[in-house]
This record gives structure tokens, C-alpha cells and sequence, in this order.
């Protein structure tokens, strides 16, 4: 189930906020909380649903788009991956 996260093209909170062109402090303000609690959110992945919605409302990004696990997992899971897809094509 997992693989099939990253197949779909998933992307961090982070990501989705610098793809938005937000740095830290903007994006902390609109959402309403301070740069060091996003920063937090952003890196352990542990962000509750009402603080989800708005961060998808103001990076213009459909919920399902988002990884909402720690960023560690979701290199973790595109590192395992990427090491899947290589000895696929390596055998074949």
C-alpha cells in the first residue's frame, strides 16, 4: 500500500509549500501558528486534520496529494523504491 503512495506522485507538506513559493514565516502566518511549530509539523509528519486543510487550501494542493507521514518515511519509502525499480530492470 505504500508503494503505491509514492507511485502516485506524493509530495511532503514542505514541498508543497515552497512549490507554492511560501517560505516558512509567510506560510506560518496565513496558517496561523508560529515558523518553529510548522517547521516541527513539516518534519514529523503528525499534523492534525483542521491544520491539514488549510495547509492544502493555501498551497492549492488536493489533500490525497500530500505524504502525511515524517519526512524521514517518506525518503525512507522513495529510497526503497527507487532500489525496487533498479533491480527490477537490472533482471530483466
Amino acid at each position: 500500500m505504500r508503494r503505491q503512495v509514492l507511485h502516485s506522485h506524493k509530495i511532503t507538506p514542505r514541498a508543497a509549500r515552497v512549490n507554492a513559493g511560501l517560505s516558512l514565516p509567510q506560510a506560518a502566518a496565513a496558517l496561523g501558528t508560529s515558523a518553529r511549530r510548522l517547521k516541527e509539523l513539516e518534519l514529523n509528519g503528525r499534523i492534525r486534520l483542521n491544520m491539514g486543510l488549510r495547509m492544502t487550501r493555501l498551497y492549492q494542493q488536493p489533500i490525497d496529494r500530500l505524504f502525511w507521514e515524517s519526512e524521514e518515511e517518506y525518503h525512507r519509502l522513495r529510497a526503497e523504491a527507487r532500489q525496487e525499480k533498479e533491480a527490477f530492470y537490472a533482471h530483466g
